[in-house]
């Protein structure tokens, strides 16, 4: 029951998945039946493409150079008018966890500076949010949606 709501709601939204993780890739393509290819962000060469990208808690494992790099392919590959959703630990540390993962987050102010030298995306919205998963709660993120001007 459950894989069939999610096949039925992600055709809803997305007509095809971008993972990077090769276990992802194999979820992803297994629960949604959609178009699933296996690359990192800075490897999407499309072109005006998607009225949207769905980027939670995804772009937010990369470094602040690479973020923006990331984010102008994003921009590139989106149709005119298109939107990004991205989220981003709220805070200010950058770098490598206990678990090996990396972060850069985000504050309300790093953000519009970061989307500031970005003059292709527009921000629409920014606003915090609380973490979903039960034991993490208390962990605050910040969200962001973007919209391609031109």
């Amino acid at each position: 029951m459950r894989v069939s709501v999610i096949r039925k709601d992600a055709s809803i939204f997305f007509s095809s998945i971008i993972v990077y993780s090769h276990e992802f890739y194999h979820v992803a393509a297994e629960y949604t039946g959609l178009s699933v290819r296996q690359m990192r962000f800075d490897d999407l060469d499309a072109r005006d493409t998607y009225d949207g990208i769905w980027a939670c808690a995804s772009i937010c494992h990369l470094p602040e150079p690479l973020l923006r790099q990331v984010l102008l392919r994003m921009a590139v590959a989106l149709k005119s008018g298109g939107v990004i959703y991205a989220s981003f630990r709220h805070g200010h540390f950058s770098g490598t966890i206990e678990d090996g993962r990396f972060f850069t987050d985000f504050t309300e102010t790093i953000g519009s500076s970061l989307m500031a030298k970005i003059p292709v995306l527009e921000t629409v919205d920014v606003w915090r949010s609380f973490d979903a998963r039960p034991d993490k709660r208390r962990n605050v993120w910040i969200n962001v949606l973007l919209r391609k001007s031109i």
